[in-house]
């Protein structure tokens, strides 16, 4: 984007709709594959244990299939869509700065580089304080992505999640399951991240991003 006008900023969604529907197809093909995997897995073995007692079949599985089971069904599935997970996020990132850089070309005074802030929450201050963009951030979308940013900061810096406000928050993501251990005084979060999280982050950072765009045009105009 080089000039902040329609013409760019259609380009802007454009570019946008075309990288949101290729992490979909990606994030349905993974999950298809290790679906799939783990059918072929169960299928085997049934076939090569169905003459076996209960207790030499399930000394099979330990000996043959476990350890292949449990990666497709659990921790391939688990580091493919963390994995995803910030790459998407990062996507979302750029995209806010992108947008940023259009207005800085604007000849704005104060650049993005110049503020203390970092990431979506630098954007976002940029947009609505320097640019005086009327920025969304008093919208449901703005507060889910928000929530994400907690749970992004947790993979990317190994950020301990004990406030209780952003564990709530976190609570109310659809596809993430979320359990709080108490031991010794302390609490310890395990998250998971099931298929249709990825899905419903990209739905909702699609949303926002073609709402800001829309404003965008708006406020140019």
């Amino acid at each position: 984007m080089i000039m902040l006008t329609k013409n760019k900023f259609s380009w802007f969604q454009l570019n946008t709709q075309i990288r949101c529907e290729e992490f979909n197809n990606f994030a349905e093909n993974i999950e298809s594959f290790l679906t799939n995997k783990v059918s072929e897995i169960e299928a085997d073995f049934e076939k090569r244990a169905s003459q076996l007692t209960k207790d030499e079949q399930s000394e099979f599985f330990e000996m043959m299939f476990e350890e292949e089971y449990h990666n497709f069904s659990n921790s391939f599935p688990s580091l493919l869509r963390q994995s995803l997970f910030l790459t998407v996020y990062a996507f979302f990132e750029q995209q806010l700065i992108g947008i940023c850089k259009t207005f800085e070309r604007q000849n704005q005074s104060i650049k993005l580089k110049d503020l203390k802030h970092k990431g979506i929450t630098a954007a976002q201050f940029y947009l609505k304080r320097v640019v005086k963009l009327p920025f969304p951030d008093d919208t449901d979308l703005w507060i889910k992505i928000k929530s994400y940013s907690e749970l992004r900061n947790h993979f990317a810096h190994n950020n301990k999640l004990s406030d209780k406000e952003v564990i709530a928050s976190l609570h109310k993501i659809q596809g993430l399951k979320i359990d709080c251990i108490e031991h010794n005084k302390t609490t310890h979060i395990s998250i998971e991240l099931q298929k249709e999280f990825i899905l419903e982050f990209l739905d909702i950072i699609y949303e926002f991003l073609t709402l800001l765009n829309s404003i965008s045009i708006e406020h140019k105009n």
